[in-house]
């Protein structure tokens, strides 16, 4: 009789479950890819990839706009204007650099005039300034769907 007085009469609390290390790891993974899912889906609910991030610098009409690349870095803004001035009136030149200011070796020209933006995009292809021959090209990225 003494005997049953020292054991429990209560059933025990179930046992909580041990997690191990890889257990932990896919959860934490798991957490972490809900997360930045979330995150992804606010942040492409709010992005307009037409929307430029700095609009003073985009051209205003991508069919007046010609695309030249392989420019030397030591070509200048006022070198390129008399170079494609000669077709016609230039409504924006910008020469494209990166965030220390350097040149990176394109630019973007948008005429007054679409007559004059083809013009210059049929004789100045492979024409020489500053030692390069250049190619010019017109704005693929606003005009043609799907370009990358």
């Amino acid at each position: 009789a003494f005997v049953t007085d020292v054991f429990e009469t209560t059933k025990p609390e179930p046992r909580g479950t041990f997690e191990t290390p890889h257990m932990r790891q896919a959860r934490v993974k798991a957490a972490t890819e809900k997360a930045n899912a979330e995150k992804c889906e606010l942040l492409l609910a709010d992005w307009d990839p037409n929307k430029p991030e700095k609009p003073d610098k985009v051209t205003s009409d991508a069919y007046k706009t010609l695309f030249v690349a392989r420019l030397s870095y030591d070509t200048t803004e006022k070198k390129l204007r008399r170079e494609f001035e000669q077709f016609g009136p230039i409504k924006m030149l910008r020469l494209v650099q990166d965030e220390d200011e350097r040149p990176r070796g394109y630019a973007f020209i948008e005429y007054e005039r679409e007559e004059d933006m083809r013009e210059a995009y049929k004789r100045s292809d492979g024409r020489k300034i500053d030692g390069r021959r250049v190619v010019v090209d017109v704005e693929r990225g606003r005009t043609v769907r799907k370009w990358k």
